[in-house]
């Protein structure tokens, strides 16, 4: 496969390098000014259950741990994803490694709570944000590209994968559970486009 530049021309490019500015932006004006707080911008499941849907969005603003350990681990993940899937499947895996991940995730936890399980009580109304389960939904996509033997994908599988696992992810808790569910649906966003676009198995960028 050959690696061009034509998939960061079209909006969906655009708009990943946007993402990536903000994210970078949000964490130098937080280290700067102490602006906006973590629980501005942060999600919970008690916050989405009062209404506050938007925060599942701004969650994917902020992030955790080393900022620049992850910011790389991120700007790897979308540039393979990118140029291995088109940036249409880098979206509809980062969209359902982070949303879906979090809504999943979420019902669970509501579930419990219905059926009387006061130990979600503390986990419902913790602040829920970062962007790993963007980051490790689309490594979810790479590795779908990486199973159809795409040796370009391997190599950048390879890359990102490193700095993605030493980085982001964390050996317990709510996120470990959402990180499992983003990696799984990210995998099955970047199948089902794979799918729609060709009758075969192969993956090729999307224009």
């Amino acid at each position: 496969m050959r690696v061009t530049a034509a998939p960061w021309h079209g909006r969906g490019g655009r708009a990943a390098v946007a993402w990536l500015g903000a994210v970078a932006a949000l964490e130098a004006t937080r280290r700067a000014a102490g602006w906006p707080a973590v629980r501005d911008l942060a999600s919970s499941p008690a916050d989405v259950a009062r209404g506050r849907i938007w925060s599942l969005v701004t969650s994917g603003l902020l992030v955790t741990r080393d900022p620049i350990v992850q910011l790389v681990a991120a700007a790897l993940l979308t540039v393979a994803a990118i140029q291995a899937l088109g940036p249409a499947t880098f979206w509809l895996a980062a969209a359902a490694g982070h949303l879906g991940s979090a809504l999943l995730a979420y019902a669970g936890i509501g579930l419990l709570w219905l059926l009387g399980r006061a130990d979600v009580d503390s986990v419902s109304e913790a602040p829920d944000f970062g962007i790993s389960c963007v980051v490790i939904g689309v490594l979810g996509a790479l590795t779908v590209a990486a199973a159809g033997r795409r040796h370009a994908a391997w190599r950048m599988l390879a890359v990102a994968a490193g700095v993605v696992i030493w980085a982001v992810i964390p050996p317990f808790g709510l996120s470990a559970v959402e990180h499992a569910l983003a990696f799984a649906l990210g995998a099955a966003a970047a199948a089902a486009a794979a799918t729609r676009r060709s009758p075969g198995p192969s993956f090729g960028p999307v224009p």
